[in-house]
């Protein structure tokens, strides 16, 4: 796996030149604005975490369920959807660190670490069957404060995926197109999107009022276009 990043709050991400454009994921009808995590978690390794990855050609979601008894990875990854689960966490209670604990359903496997504070999720091994390389992105979701997943595309002069979350108004996103794959960081205020990135590449874009799509346009060195995407999760 190239790259699977998690930030509990603001991220330094990267971005890079990009663009033809796919239809976006039409947005989960159930999508809900209140948080699933437990408070008794915020602090701990235990609780909800969500993200998005994507490839040139494939987009992703994944939830880190780690309460209620659960110990269990959701993963989406284009039209297929697996609950991964693990032995490795027989005696684990939260406020435990996680080490190399790995989550299996058939030829799919992730493997993930996690401090004892729920600081970030170190993802050491990644296999879809046989798909190992992915640029994505992971936050912590706190009882306060709820984990958005967007996915979509984007175009112009390169093309492919521009997935993002949101929490508390804070975007931490990753493309993946012709021209490579990485991440990038951004804000939401009211519905004004900044995408600032330590790359050539800027963007921005407007979050729709009911917060369920976003589009925008990005801007290179010597490239330009569109991007857009729905929440999914």
């Amino acid at each position: 796996m190239k790259r699977i990043l998690y930030m509990i709050a603001a991220a330094m991400l990267l971005l890079s030149p990009m663009s033809c454009k796919k239809d976006d994921p039409a947005p989960t009808s159930s999508l809900s604005n209140t948080p699933e995590a437990l408070a008794e978690h915020d602090n701990k390794s235990g609780g909800i975490y969500k993200g998005t990855f994507a490839n040139s050609s494939t987009s992703g979601q994944i939830k880190i369920n780690l309460q209620n008894g659960k110990k269990e990875i959701v993963i989406k990854f284009g039209s297929e959807t697996r609950t991964l689960t693990t032995t490795a966490l027989g005696s684990w209670t939260s406020g435990v660190e996680i080490v190399g604990a790995a989550f299996t359903n058939g030829n799919w496997t992730i493997t993930i670490g996690i401090p004892a504070n729920g600081s970030y999720v170190d993802v050491s091994a990644f296999d879809l069957g046989g798909v190992t390389s992915v640029d994505g992105t992971i936050m912590k979701e706190l009882s306060t404060a709820i984990v958005k997943v967007y996915e979509g595309t984007y175009a112009g002069d390169d093309s492919g995926k521009w997935n993002f979350i949101l929490q508390s108004g804070l975007i931490n996103g990753v493309y993946a197109g012709a021209s490579g794959s990485d991440n990038f960081s951004g804000a939401v205020v009211g519905t004004t999107i900044t995408i600032v990135t330590t790359g050539s590449v800027n963007a921005s874009g407007t979050m729709s009022a009911d917060g369920n799509s976003a589009s925008g346009s990005w801007t290179g060195s010597s490239s330009s276009g569109t991007w857009s995407g729905s929440r999914t999760l």
